[in-house]
């Protein structure tokens, strides 16, 4: 997984790829958002996660008390805040992440206080429509700076 933020424009992209593991959508979240600035995030307008580089996932491991459990670590996002999925139709593996996000959705809901069924997406320009961004952001450049973040990093010590 790796991310980006736009802070100009209150966006942060999440970009996972290759195997999707137990709850790291979640687990993604929850390092990002502790790792930026109290003002960065509550700056936040958008999070966009991008599931099209997915190359594996099991229903087997959506793990719902993993989800609560890594949820209780969020700081709080701000009002509005606004959750968008990028998935690939032609992608093998996006039936499986849907059937995930029915899975997780309600516990997402409850604790998160985000809805993210509206906010599903198989196309980019679709998306980026939606999100009426000026041309020139471009969310999903490879040429941004995408770090990896390591949740070790963004847990206070003891947690």
């Amino acid at each position: 997984m790796k991310f980006h933020q736009n802070p100009e424009y209150g966006l942060l992209s999440i970009r996972h790829f290759d195997d999707f593991v137990a709850a790291e959508s979640t687990t993604a979240l929850v390092t990002i958002n502790r790792l930026l600035s109290e003002y960065d995030r509550m700056a936040l307008k958008n999070i966009i996660i991008d599931f099209r580089k997915i190359r594996s996932a099991t229903l087997y491991n959506t793990d719902r008390a993993l989800h609560s459990l890594v949820h209780e670590k969020l700081l709080p996002f701000p009002a509005g805040l606004k959750l968008y999925r990028l998935y690939d139709e032609e992608n093998t593996v996006t039936p499986t992440l849907l059937e995930r996000l029915d899975h997780s959705q309600n516990i997402t809901e409850q604790t998160v206080h985000l809805s993210t069924q509206e906010g599903i997406f198989v196309n980019e320009q679709e998306l980026l429509n939606h999100l009426n961004l000026p041309e020139h952001i471009k969310p999903f450049d490879d040429d941004l700076d995408w770090p990896m973040p390591n949740i070790d990093q963004a847990l206070p010590a003891g947690e």
